[in-house]
């Protein structure tokens, strides 16, 4: 995963507990943390400032940095040790974490603490996406698909006539709302989250990141590599 703060300033996230950062705009990337002995990988990053992140990852490793990365330190907040597979923030400034079994992690306070919210449904969410009128939208195994508009103390759960993985969201300047994931499963909302129409890719590939590029398109990034797509 990558996270960008501005056109200089990103982090990106992978196997190995690996993170690495670049200050150019990507032309060169510098390792600042790296720790392939504890085997969790980590699955997430979220930047609030250049200075201030969070990454996240198997096994509840979740990592904050206060200096830019420089220095990262582990936080201990899931006993359990559940795998926190995508974070957003809500326009309040709430963190939302989707996890396994079921379960949803919220911070009021920028991850210095975390409450873990009960859902309907016992399986994985792998993302979520957080909505400028407040609402959030957690997704993953079998096509499931929920919705909160009480800040995820209760869920909806939302028809998408589908049984695949649903592994990225994203919600575009015009404000289509883009879930993605599987078997090239696109699922795509006008009304913010409350009903989805399928737009599946032709070639079935499955999709695990998308990318808004301004008023021209999409980037589809998963099985065959990148793909440029027209916005739907």
């Amino acid at each position: 995963a990558v996270a960008a703060v501005d056109g200089n300033n990103a982090w990106a996230v992978g196997h190995d507990t690996v993170i690495v950062h670049t200050s150019d705009g990507g032309k060169t990337w510098e390792r600042q943390y790296f720790a392939p002995d504890d085997a969790s990988p980590l699955f997430a990053v979220w930047f609030e400032v250049a200075n201030h992140g969070l990454a996240i990852g198997a096994y509840a490793y979740v990592l904050e940095t206060h200096d830019g990365g420089s220095t990262w330190e582990r936080l201990e907040v899931d006993e359990e040790e559940r795998h926190w597979n995508g974070i957003s923030q809500a326009p309040d400034g709430t963190l939302y974490v989707a996890a396994e079994f079921g379960t949803v992690f919220r911070s009021e306070d920028r991850g210095k603490t975390w409450e873990a919210l009960t859902t309907p449904y016992g399986g994985t969410y792998f993302g979520t996406v957080a909505l400028k009128d407040g609402a959030i939208l957690i997704f993953g195994l079998r096509g499931r698909v929920y919705r909160s508009v009480d800040r995820g103390q209760t869920w909806q759960q939302i028809q998408t006539d589908t049984t695949s993985g649903l592994q990225t969201g994203l919600h575009l300047s015009d404000g289509t709302l883009v879930i993605a994931g599987l078997s090239g499963t696109i699922l795509l909302s006008n009304d913010d989250g409350k009903t989805f129409r399928s737009a599946n890719r032709p070639d079935r590939l499955g999709i695990s990141s998308l990318i808004e590029l301004g008023s021209s398109g999409l980037i589809l990034v998963g099985e065959g590599g990148i793909h440029r797509a027209d916005k739907p």
